[in-house]
């Protein structure tokens, strides 16, 4: 009977048991990686592709990207404030600042077509919340907040 749970019982349990942690760990751990990834991917795109929108793109389109990156920052916001703490530490670890990162995209879908630099600075702040390349150097970023700060009093 020893012999038995030894060798037929033990390992049935001890496979089920590593199927359920593996279950665990790719559902709670996993699953919320692979979605931040996919939004990151998505805000990236969306930055890149309403870049050029200003006072004169149609009207249509300002309304699209502006709709876009507020969904996409929602998506983001909802999905940091679901993260289990294992994975938020991950996230952090990997020094992604996800509050930051909805801030910006939410600053950005604000400020589509704005013409003060605010337009710049919110992607900026993106870029450097998701630790995308930044567009701009941290000098043009300083003389683009000057003269945004300027034309603002």
């Amino acid at each position: 009977m020893a012999q038995f749970i030894w060798n037929t019982v033990l390992p049935l349990v001890g496979t089920f048991a590593l199927g359920v942690a593996g279950w665990f760990a790719a559902n709670f751990y996993g699953e919320p990686l692979s979605r931040f990834a996919a939004i990151r991917r998505e805000i990236l795109v969306a930055i890149f592709f309403y870049a050029n929108v200003n006072k004169d793109t149609q009207r249509n389109v300002i309304e699209v990207g502006a709709s876009e990156l507020r969904r996409l920052a929602a998506q983001l916001d909802a999905l940091r404030n679901s993260l289990m703490a294992p994975t938020s530490w991950t996230l952090s670890r990997m020094a992604f600042d996800l509050p930051r990162a909805v801030r910006g995209v939410t600053g950005l879908s604000n400020t589509l077509v704005s013409v003060d630099g605010q337009k710049a600075l919110h992607r900026h702040e993106i870029e450097l919340a998701l630790r995308f390349t930044p567009e701009f150097t941290s000098a043009e970023i300083e003389a683009i907040r000057a003269r945004s700060e300027r034309l603002g009093q």
